[in-house]
């Protein structure tokens, strides 16, 4: 659910958008991104889910997708933003390996899995409830925080 109590868009993406895929997901949205996906399955999956198709195939948009053009990952993020009025959603941060949602978890528990000078300087750790990968809000959290900023997709 968005802040007004709508439902936040879901989104199903074609082969050529994976990195678009990932970075809906640190925003705090659900896509579903998987290369071996056909043209028809996953305009099904979009049906079937009410998921939104974002894709890059002109053929593929006329059958019932988004048409991303621009080829640039800023320009992706900021039509998909325009276009369906997306902003970060820091408690909805998914993996951005796998979809899945991220849990929020003690330091304790993070500690056998991330190098120790994370430990030591982050504040935050979470894991995946899905692959089970460990997230931190390191210096790279810093620079995918920095987009947001820059692509007015957050306030902070």
């Amino acid at each position: 659910m968005t802040e007004n109590g709508e439902t936040a868009p879901r989104f199903v993406v074609d082969h050529m958008l994976g990195s678009l895929a990932r970075w809906l997901r640190m925003l705090g949205y659900d896509a579903i991104y998987d290369q071996s996906l056909t043209d028809a399955e996953i305009l099904e999956i979009g049906k079937r889910e009410g998921r939104i198709v974002l894709t890059r195939d002109r053929a593929l948009a006329e059958k019932g997708g988004f048409l991303i053009d621009d080829t640039s990952l800023d320009g992706q993020l900021r039509v998909v933003s325009d276009g369906f009025r997306l902003a970060f959603r820091p408690d909805e941060i998914r993996c951005s390996l796998c979809n899945g949602k991220l849990l929020r978890i003690d330091p304790e528990e993070a500690a056998m899995s991330i190098p120790e000078r994370s430990l030591r300087s982050c504040t935050e750790f979470w894991r995946c409830t899905n692959c089970e990968k460990i997230y931190w809000n390191g210096t790279h959290w810093q620079s995918i925080r920095d987009r947001f900023l820059r692509l007015h997709l957050t306030e902070e």
